[in-house]
């Protein structure tokens, strides 16, 4: 799990324990940094923490949280992408070396052409032209065309 500093980023980790029998155990939180008892993790600078959880039969289980600079800029793996409808396209984000965006949001210009998913699957749906746009969660974006062609 990644997380900006510069955002006071808060997450919310769930953590769900079932035994063999499919009953659910209640879980302890602990942090070397911060977290708490409800598993809510704010990022206060850069640097990692180790988060322990551990059930009431006392079994534990443990996540390496990093956290990063807020991203100066975006990168997408293409400028402009030419599919056939009904084809797919992964948009895969890039950020400069040691900063992360722990949300990124995509939309489409013209969703007729072109949809894309909350998690940047772009889906080609008819002829033409379309833009999508990503953005960081501190307001940095980045553009891809996406030109669809005929089955």
């Amino acid at each position: 799990m990644e997380l900006s500093s510069e955002s006071q980023a808060e997450e919310t980790a769930s953590f769900t324990l079932v035994n063999a029998q499919g009953m659910e155990r209640t879980i302890e939180i602990g942090s070397s940094n911060t977290s708490s008892a409800a598993g809510k993790i704010t990022a206060k600078k850069t640097g990692s923490s180790r988060i322990t959880i551990q059930s009431s039969n006392g079994k534990t289980a443990a996540v390496q949280i990093t956290v990063k600079k807020k991203p100066g800029k975006i990168k997408l793996n293409a400028k402009t992408k030419t599919i056939r409808a009904g084809w797919k396209f992964q948009i895969k984000a890039k950020f400069p070396k040691g900063t992360a965006s722990h949300k990124l949001t995509y939309s489409s210009n013209r969703k007729s052409v072109a949809t894309v998913s909350s998690t940047g699957k772009i889906t080609a749906r008819k002829k033409g032209t379309a833009i999508i746009t990503v953005k960081t969660y501190n307001g940095k974006k980045a553009k891809m065309k996406i030109i669809v062609k005929k089955k």
